[in-house]
């Protein structure tokens, strides 16, 4: 049987609309009462519609047709965009698709037309996300080798889907947990993940049996290193130094899972070879702060994009960002974008976000009764951290919400407790959940 074009194909009836939500911060009325909140996040609603899999799968689909033409498709995928990015597929080339599965955090629908939605755990591994794994390759195991494999590739894959080499995924999880306790980047912990795991950097490769692959990538991984997106499940090229996850777990004082590293090691399959793998990259973190940027200048204000590159313990990138928010004029706008860590040594609920902004009132010194700076620190995932919502806003009400109600900033941030803090005072932002889209974190300061 002949298989459709891309433009046959996307003339027929959709098996899922792909829209964006009209609006991602669903308090923002709440959190609204000025012009300044208004406006910035106005700004974040502006980023976030722009890299939406609805905005940015259809163009990369059609810059792929030459290589996904006259092949039947199958999709497979993993992350916190993965439903999303699927939707937008099969809105896009509705008739093409035969099957696939996605593997998501909870919290997305089970049924996508052909595509089955399957539910794994996350930020930690367990055995749901070694069952993620056995499902994910027996799908691949069982697409066709004439077929394109349509591959989805998003942040919150590494935990959502795990096949240990050796070990079992409870040592797995109490190593990652206790990296991230530590304040372990993306880099340092997925170093450390993949050699411990079968299907990260380029494993999952080893289960396929198509000749072309094709992976969509909504980047999560400042700097957009494919091998750490995810931990680089389909990247071919891939490959983790042992050596250099054993230098991570000795500077955070995690010697003792050296030898569990060396025995996974061994038992590491060599990536698949002989097979075309295209990579094209859908979002990034720039883009975000590019919309952003746009509609700020729109409005009025002369605004500039710092770097989307921060990184670095939070409480201490927080110094900067407070010494550039006090020295705005009006109408001046800052952005930046990236992902911080946390250090966790207190019992409270929080994420890099939300500390992030917390630390930078407690180095503000010009924020009082005049209105001066407002803030937005925001994970563009929807979840920040351990706690319900996205991240936060920061301006004079804060400040002096807190000082009212006697909150103290120094205390929160030793118990590692910023969600106890904004909560408090109503200017948490909520999302109501996953956003369908991970492009890291945005801070956006305007005066």
């Amino acid at each position: 049987m002949r298989t459709k074009s891309y433009g046959e194909a996307s003339r027929g009836m959709n098996m899922a609309v792909c829209s964006v939500p009209g609006q991602f911060i669903k308090n923002s009325d709440e959190l609204g009462v000025t012009e300044q909140r208004r406006l910035v996040l106005s700004a974040a609603e502006h980023g976030l519609r722009r890299v939406h899999p609805c905005n940015t799968v259809p163009g990369a689909l059609k810059r792929l047709r030459r290589i996904l033409d006259n092949r039947p498709i199958y999709v497979a995928g993993l992350g916190k965009a993965a439903y999303t990015m699927a939707q937008a597929v099969l809105s896009t080339i509705p008739k093409r698709v035969e099957a696939g599965l996605v593997v998501t955090p909870r919290g997305f629908p089970l049924s996508l037309g052909p595509i089955e939605v399957y539910h794994s755990d996350h930020p930690l591994p367990s055995r749901r996300s070694v069952e993620a794994a056995e499902k994910l390759i027996e799908f691949l195991q069982a697409v066709p080798p004439s077929a394109a494999l349509l591959f989805l590739v998003s942040g919150g894959g590494s935990a959502l889907v795990e096949k240990p080499c050796t070990s079992s995924i409870e040592e797995v999880a109490e190593l990652t947990k206790e990296l991230m306790k530590r304040g372990a980047n993306i880099y340092e912990l997925n170093t450390v993940r993949s050699i411990l795991s079968c299907t990260k950097a380029g494993g999952l490769l080893s289960y396929t049996r198509v000749d072309t692959l094709v992976n969509l990538v909504m980047s999560d991984v400042v700097g957009d290193n494919l091998c750490y997106i995810a931990s680089g499940p389909t990247i071919p090229w891939c490959r983790p130094v042992l050596a250099e996850a054993e230098n991570i777990l000795r500077q955070y004082g995690l010697s003792e899972y050296i030898p569990l590293l060396r025995r996974a090691a061994e038992k590491r399959p060599a990536p698949k070879q002989g097979i075309r793998v295209e990579n094209k990259i859908i979002a990034r973190n720039r883009d975000v702060l590019e919309a952003a940027k746009d509609y700020l200048v729109s409005r009025g204000y002369r605004a500039s994009i710092l770097t989307s590159r921060m990184r670095g313990e939070a409480r201490q990138v927080a110094g900067l960002v407070a010494g550039i928010a006090e020295e705005l004029g009006e109408k001046e706008a800052v952005l930046l974008g990236g992902e911080t860590t946390v250090t966790v040594r207190g019992r409270g609920v929080g994420g890099r976000n939300q500390e992030l902004c917390l630390a930078v009132l407690g180095a503000t010194t010009s924020l009082g009764e005049e209105p001066g700076y407002t803030a937005l620190c925001m994970g563009t995932d929807g979840v920040d951290g351990t706690s319900p919502v996205a991240g936060a806003i920061l301006d004079n009400i804060v400040a002096r919400e807190a000082a009212r109600k006697g909150l103290s900033i120094a205390r929160h941030l030793d118990d590692n407790n910023s969600y106890g803090f904004f909560s408090a005072i109503r200017s948490a932002i909520n999302t109501g959940g996953y956003t369908g889209i991970n492009v890291n974190d945005i801070v956006i300061i305007l005066h």
